[in-house]
């Protein structure tokens, strides 16, 4: 077996969608030599609670 490590950021909605992708194609062949490990990861730490929202990320106000 070979081992995927997956770095995800689990309120990310794009790696959400990702997730669903792989796992339908992991579905579609049962015998893939694959075993997953799935790694949290936060692609933005500071974050706030409430979320930015897609107003604040289009004006390009996050800093890396």
């Amino acid at each position: 077996m070979t081992t995927l490590d997956i770095f995800s950021d689990p309120i990310c909605p794009w790696c959400y969608i990702g997730k669903g992708l792989l796992d339908r194609a992991l579905l579609e062949q049962p015998d893939h030599p694959f075993t997953i490990r799935w790694r949290p990861f936060m692609l933005n730490p500071e974050m706030p609670v409430g979320g930015h929202g897609p107003p604040r990320l289009s004006r390009g106000e996050i800093r890396r």
